[in-house]
């Protein structure tokens, strides 16, 4: 039991304090250091790890961003000389390539892409795939917007041997002579030249509305002319046809008639330099001094688009649907019955030919990647020749150039598919920002 004096002594001893450098009894010198010690390893330690898996961050996202921006080698097609090589897969332009434009054509195909923007959203660009597979962006001064909804085939086109391309465009400066109508209007036309690099541009005497877009017949551009119809804000109508020729300095009125403009989106480049038209009742061919031809479809049932042989006036008609048929009639001939020939492809158009009885097609399915196939004519038998990116493809399918049909064909390999940079910049930082404030925590905590 405590006594009264003992209970003095401590409540003392307490107010005092202890003497100065004399040692709590509860404390040995030995033990104080000790701890400072294993303070100190822990402190290296957890400030290693911390760097460690900063680092790590770091490097891993900057490899793989220095992986992902790898533009793919330039195809090289096995006995391929100089001239077009058409690639075995068509990819969506990559939303964060860099806009790395081309240096010369002509040009394989035309396609539109998405580009990234770093306070979010895309804005639309055209791409173009050169003679060796390699894809750039074109600055095409003026160029309708490509968004998310615009087909580039209602804006652009591309001439048979990829030389030339034409676009609408639109005059920001322009204030006069406005048009009233809720239509995409246009205040010219251009053309490129790839070879040279050339821009030309036609301004229209007022402004036109797009219609069903451009035209080439070989190299000769062929330009509708819209205007609105009957005060409307929402109708319109061709009234004309320019044509643009190869090597001419302006369009001029061609006596194509103003109805081929319906069927322009569907028709299809034939044998020198003719556009063939088959959303009538006649399959017309057409350049640009006219309708030089005209061959009656055959009766039946089923939709029909046709195509132009190489070798002479044969016109290929789209499958009877349906059927597995594709009918075959010759040029001149209004009573012979037109072959058939059985391949087992429903094709969504007849595109273009590979040879003088092989003819390509766009193969459409819901069930399989889009495709273009060559079927022979004779027997039936087809191949594949391109094939679009499952998961990638684009919002409009790209716009090939006739002569590319005909070319080899090569492998592309793994096209370039640059990380987010807001990724590849972001997550070091807030790798790095998120271990400073966890060192800053731990050291504070460690104080207290």
């Amino acid at each position: 039991m405590t006594t009264d004096t003992e209970l003095t002594d401590r409540l003392a001893a307490l107010r005092d304090g202890p003497a100065v450098g004399a040692t709590p009894e509860h404390v040995r010198p030995d033990d104080t250091w000790a701890r400072g010690r294993r303070h100190a390893r822990r402190a290296r330690v957890v400030q290693t790890v911390v760097v460690a898996a900063v680092l790590a961050v770091v490097l891993g996202t900057g490899t793989v961003g220095w992986l992902k921006a790898q533009q793919p080698d330039a195809i090289a097609p096995a006995g391929a000389t100089d001239g077009l090589a058409l690639p075995d897969t068509f990819d969506d332009v990559a939303t964060w390539a860099p806009e790395r434009a081309l240096d010369s054509g002509p040009f394989v195909a035309l396609q539109a892409g998405r580009h990234g923007r770093l306070l979010g959203g895309t804005t639309g660009v055209l791409a173009a795939v050169g003679p060796d597979g390699s894809v750039g962006t074109l600055d095409l001064p003026g160029l309708l917007p490509l968004d998310g909804s615009a087909d580039p085939a209602e804006t652009v086109a591309i001439s048979a041997s990829g030389r030339y391309v034409a676009w609408f465009y639109e005059d920001a400066d322009r204030t006069s002579d406005a048009l009233d109508t809720t239509r995409v209007v246009a205040d010219g036309v251009g053309r490129l030249d790839s070879l040279t690099g050339e821009v030309e541009q036609f301004a229209f005497e007022t402004q036109a509305v797009v219609g069903n877009g451009l035209g080439f017949a070989g190299e000769d551009l062929l330009v509708p002319i819209w205007e609105p119809l009957g005060g409307s804000r929402t109708a319109a109508t061709a009234v004309e046809v320019l044509a643009w020729r190869s090597g001419a300095d302006e369009p001029e009125t061609s006596a194509v008639p103003v109805a081929f403009d319906a069927g322009l989106p569907f028709a299809v480049p034939g044998v020198d330099g003719t556009l063939v038209d088959s959303t009538s009742r006649w399959v017309r061919f057409v350049t640009a001094d006219g309708v030089v031809a005209r061959v009656p479809t055959p009766a039946g049932p089923g939709s029909w688009l046709a195509a132009s042989s190489p070798d002479g006036p044969v016109t290929v008609l789209r499958q009877v649907r349906g059927t597995d048929a594709y009918r075959v009639l010759r040029a001149g001939t209004t009573g012979e019955a037109p072959s058939s020939v059985d391949a087992d492809h429903d094709l969504f158009a007849v595109v273009g030919w590979r040879d003088p009885q092989t003819v390509v097609g766009l193969e459409y399915s819901s069930d399989r990647p889009p495709a273009y196939v060559a079927i022979d004519l004779v027997d039936g038998s087809s191949v594949q020749l391109s094939t679009f990116v499952p998961s990638r493809v684009g919002y409009a399918l790209p716009l090939v150039a006739a002569d590319a049909w005909t070319a080899p064909v090569a492998a592309t390999g793994e096209p370039a598919d640059p990380l987010d940079p807001r990724l590849l910049y972001g997550v070091p930082l807030l790798a790095i920002g998120l271990g400073l404030g966890g060192l800053a925590l731990w050291r504070r905590r460690a104080r207290i």
